[in-house]
């Protein structure tokens, strides 16, 4: 799969939401390698708080288990539901969600991600939520 154009003035920037640091270091890197720019939350509350403030970000990627008042289920929704709706890839090494418990047009990934799978999710991710 081809990265996403170095060149291109408007870079697609990612929220990556992980509470552990070497899990977040490696999607970060994966989706840098990728093309993308990214921006790191710890928790979910922080993401929310990003998503907020920052209107250059196009998608996210959560854990869904984050410490903190809100979960990654609650910040899917958070994106989902605003305005201009984010694509949402949320991952897990503990949950399984059923197709009910996602927001339209949010995917899943399970831990331990693979990084090729991450790349594709994320893309796929944004394609359909152009589609839309």
């Amino acid at each position: 799969m081809p990265a996403v154009d170095p060149s291109d003035a408007q870079k697609i920037v990612v929220l990556v939401v992980e509470d552990e640091p070497i899990v977040r270091l490696l999607m970060v890197e994966v989706l840098r390698e990728a093309g993308f720019d990214v921006v790191e939350a710890k928790t979910a509350d922080e993401g929310m708080e990003l998503l907020d403030r920052e209107s250059a970000i196009r998608a996210v990627v959560s854990d869904i288990e984050t410490p903190g008042r809100h979960d990654g289920f609650a910040l899917a929704w958070h994106a989902r539901l605003r305005p201009s709706a984010k694509p949402v890839v949320l991952v897990s090494g503990q949950l399984v969600p059923t197709a009910d418990e996602l927001p339209s047009g949010t995917r899943f990934i399970q831990k331990p991600v693979d990084p090729p799978v991450l790349v594709r999710e994320v893309r796929e991710a944004m394609l359909s939520q152009r589609a839309a």
